[in-house]
């Protein structure tokens, strides 16, 4: 009788436990936009919606992207990178003809103050950036 009891709480933990993790993911909206740099589709690069702890990435190809993001408010920041010169007097290694810099002015990242609310749903968002 033991067992038979054991083996019933066993079951209805685990199917709370269950119940519980699937009930704290955060929901998420269906992202979908457009970035252009200087007027033309932004060749490619990443859209940021940041947030504390609920931020995501979306991939930008040919000006275009799509994701799922966590619903709440979120900061824009929009990065795109080419191939950087290392600096004068770096020795080789692994890595060394890897360096990248952001072409994206930092009002746009790092010091950004556009944001958005993505909701439960489908959202669209256009970011028109400049180079200057």
């Amino acid at each position: 009788m033991s067992a038979v009891r054991s083996g019933v709480l066993l079951v209805l933990i685990l199917v709370l436990a269950g119940c519980q993790s699937s009930s704290s993911k955060p929901k998420v909206g269906k992202v979908k936009g457009t970035v252009t740099l200087d007027g033309n589709p932004m060749a490619s690069g990443n859209v940021l919606f940041d947030a504390p702890g609920a931020g995501m990435s979306l991939k930008v190809t040919n000006g275009a992207f799509e994701g799922d993001v966590p619903v709440g408010p979120k900061t824009v920041r929009i990065m795109s990178y080419k191939k950087a010169t290392p600096p004068k007097g770096m020795a080789g290694g692994p890595g060394y003809d890897q360096a990248e810099e952001n072409i994206i002015p930092a009002k746009y990242n790092r010091d950004s103050t556009e944001t958005v609310e993505v909701k439960d749903g489908p959202n669209e968002f256009q970011f028109k950036v400049t180079s200057k």
